[in-house]
């Protein structure tokens, strides 16, 4: 069949194969007695996953499941992971099922049982099983217990399906010992005991059933028992905050593991790249931090083992990476010691030069997080920090644009805003936006002088005028406004920007404003800030009349202009005339507002014109 369809020349011939094949499987399902049931299933789920209808096969799972043979029980169990899921009437069908294999003496059966609850289990299935999975945790029966607990919550974290992927692949790092069936019960141990996080997650209230259990089975010395054992601790603690101060108690217990497992040997079955069952070190981590989240008496208990695991993890591979990371932020989240909490930003830091991106970007992720209670130590990579902008990445640049605004502060606020502003001229269209945002309030926060901050805005505009928001030109103009002894200098430099390039609206709207409002110094050609510049009226008027007659302008735009060539008719005496005609041609404009503006300045010529 797969040979069939895989021929097909044309999404109609591949229709017309599966079609004549699932009418065969239909037909083979209605005999009584079938032979090839697991086969014609197996066929189906092919099918299925080409994303073409299989419900059909539905009842024959739950039959396959009911059967003794294992070799269809497999199949079925598989087949409900597929077709079934919780919100379905079939999947109550096979509940008790389910029970049943849990109790059966195969212990290859009651895993596939296990596997299949914490997958597809309802609420109502993990209530009238959860006894059933309590007994098993409990067994006296040392394979159950690894079976059932060794990879609890694969399946149910994206990152943990990865690392079990990867464990039982041919070729992985990991080396194997033991035989063909060996590897078999680890790969079925790991997909088996998902259901006590299941239920955990489905029925919050039975989450008691577990945790006598869950805290005898840290004594365990295998692996995979220890794992599953944290997980199950972990989403006890998450969920109930009397099962959080209950297991407060193992942190001595937890601490132990993990330094047998820092300062432990090569061991062969759990060797990553050097590193002994960083898994098992990572969730060990993320527990540690939950149990030590604002608590003193915990988190003096870890802090030596974080400073351990902190200098003797080998960071030039990515398995060490991914333990010093939570060693980090662990660091971070409990109470730990201030010279602790500056070793974990000084990896942060490392992690800044990495040639990977996804190490850069979750370093600056967690520097954001803490750079406003150490500020002091995330200062110290600002350089790296600032290099970080000049990424091709696009979220690597995001993140390092955030974090550098984070680190402005009044003593390098000019070398900051140096860096910021060299960034704003070539950073991609999808972030000028918040550059700018970030360098106008910057600037209105550590500004050292008027001045200054007058010019850094003028060259956001400048650069990046389309991008700023709309409360920007006002709060400009108020500052501008405010800085009586700055006036002749802005308004000369504005003229010369509105000279250069009428693109950038918010600025030609500031510079329309400030022509208008202080017009007359920008006659007079003298400024001491500034290299005076000889400007006539007509050259004025001419500016503002390329601004009104300019396609660029908009509404907003031409009413800053046609208000600014208003307030001329007051200090210009030999161009009133020019004036009026420039105001009298928007007396008609389609523009309400203009049109508006235009009439009433007319009425002031005709009504005040003696008063000028």
């Amino acid at each position: 069949m797969i040979r069939a369809i895989r021929s097909a020349r044309t999404q109609c011939e591949e229709r017309g194969v599966i079609q004549r094949e699932c009418a065969a499987i239909r037909a083979q399902f209605r005999q009584t007695d079938n032979g090839g049931r697991s086969h014609n299933l197996a066929k189906l789920l092919y099918v299925h996953m080409l994303g073409y209808p299989a419900h059909f096969g539905q009842m024959e799972c739950v039959r396959m499941i009911a059967s003794p043979r294992y070799s269809e029980k497999r199949v079925g169990y598989l087949g409900a992971m597929m077709l079934l899921d919780e919100k379905q009437d079939a999947s109550l069908l096979i509940t008790n099922s389910i029970k049943n294999d849990l109790s059966h003496s195969s212990q290859y059966v009651q895993s596939l049982a296990l596997c299949t609850l914490a997958c597809m289990g309802s609420a109502e299935m993990c209530r009238d099983l959860a006894p059933e999975i309590n007994r098993l945790l409990c067994s006296s029966n040392s394979y159950i217990k690894k079976k059932f607990l060794s990879g609890l919550s694969s399946l149910l974290d994206p990152c943990d399906v990865y690392v079990v992927l990867t464990l039982v692949m041919p070729g992985h790092s990991v080396s194997w010992s033991g035989s063909v069936s060996a590897r078999f019960w680890f790969s079925c141990l790991v997909c088996a005991a998902l259901c006590a996080v299941h239920i955990v997650r489905k029925v919050q209230d039975l989450g008691e059933l577990f945790v006598p259990s869950a805290r005898s089975l840290l004594s365990e010395k295998n692996h995979g028992v220890l794992h599953g054992t944290v997980v199950l601790i972990t989403e006890l603690c998450e969920r109930s905050p009397e099962a959080l101060e209950r297991f407060r108690k193992t942190v001595p217990d937890l601490v132990q593991i993990m330094k047998g497992l820092v300062i432990s040997g090569y061991s062969p079955d759990h060797d990553v790249a050097g590193v002994s069952d960083p898994f098992l070190q990572v969730r060990i981590l993320r527990l540690l931090r939950i149990l030590g989240r604002n608590n003193e008496a915990a988190s003096d208990a870890m802090n030596d083992l974080l400073a351990q695991v902190a200098t003797n993890t080998d960071s030039t591979k990515t398995v060490g990476n991914a333990v010093l990371y939570e060693t980090v932020l662990t660091v971070l989240d409990i109470k730990s010691e201030s010279g602790l909490r500056v070793l974990a930003v000084n990896i942060l830091g490392r992690f800044l030069l990495n040639n990977d991106r996804n190490i850069r970007y979750i370093a600056m992720t967690s520097l954001q997080k803490i750079v406003a209670t150490d500020h002091n130590a995330v200062q110290r990579h600002r350089g790296t920090i600032v290099d970080c902008l000049k990424d091709q990445d696009a979220s690597v640049k995001r993140r390092a644009l955030e974090l550098s605004l984070a680190l402005v502060s009044a003593s390098n606020i000019r070398s900051m805003m140096k860096e910021l502003l060299i960034f704003l001229s070539s950073c991609p269209p999808e972030l000028r936006a918040q550059a700018a945002s970030g360098i106008f309030n910057a600037a209105e926060r550590y500004a050292p002088s008027q001045r200054w901050h007058i010019d850094t805005i003028l060259h956001v505009l400048t650069t990046a005028g389309g991008d700023v928001r709309d409360e920007t030109v006002p709060n400009l103009i108020q500052l501008i406004t405010n800085t009586s002894e700055l006036h002749c200098y802005t308004v000369h430099k504005l003229y010369r920007a509105l000279l250069t390039d009428i693109s950038q609206q918010p600025l030609v709207q500031v510079a329309c404003w400030c022509i208008g409002e202080y017009g007359d110094l920008l006659l007079k050609g003298e400024c001491q800030e500034t290299e005076a510049v000889q400007v006539t009226e007509d050259d004025v008027l001419d500016a503002l009349e390329i601004v009104l007659q300019s396609h660029m302008s908009t509404p907003t735009t031409r009413g800053f202009a046609l208000t600014a060539t208003m307030k001329l008719s007051t200090r210009i005496t030999d161009n009133v005339d020019r004036i009026r005609s420039i105001v009298s041609i928007y007396g008609s404009c389609i523009d309400v507002e203009l049109q508006q503006r235009a009439v009433e300045y007319n009425a002031l010529f005709k009504k005040y014109d003696h008063m000028r």
